[in-house]
């Protein structure tokens, strides 16, 4: 997966769902579409939980490394949900 420049990215400061989707658009081949890729439940839940565009970059290419590893598309909430665990200090991110 190939990341755009960061300057670009700022304009999506508090928009994480809107930049997952412009992420996506701009890495994906264009065969596919993105929910061919990941359910919009899993984008949400993402969203709710990161919040810089290094944090998304990051754990959105996890998930679609571990969905790959186990042979599953498209990622699910249930892939992201193993990715982070929250606790009530904040974000815990497994591996």
């Amino acid at each position: 997966m190939q990341i755009p420049q960061v300057n670009r990215c700022i304009q999506y400061w508090g928009h994480q769902v809107e930049f997952i989707k412009w992420l996506l658009s701009e890495c994906i081949h264009d065969d596919y579409l993105p929910e061919d890729l990941i359910t919009n439940e899993a984008i949400a839940f993402l969203a709710e939980r990161l919040t810089t565009p290094l944090q998304i970059e990051h754990y959105l290419q996890r998930a679609f490394e571990d969905a790959y590893q186990a042979t599953t598309k498209p990622v699910t909430q249930d892939r992201g949900m193993a990715l982070c665990q929250i606790t009530c200090y904040g974000i815990v991110f497994n591996g």
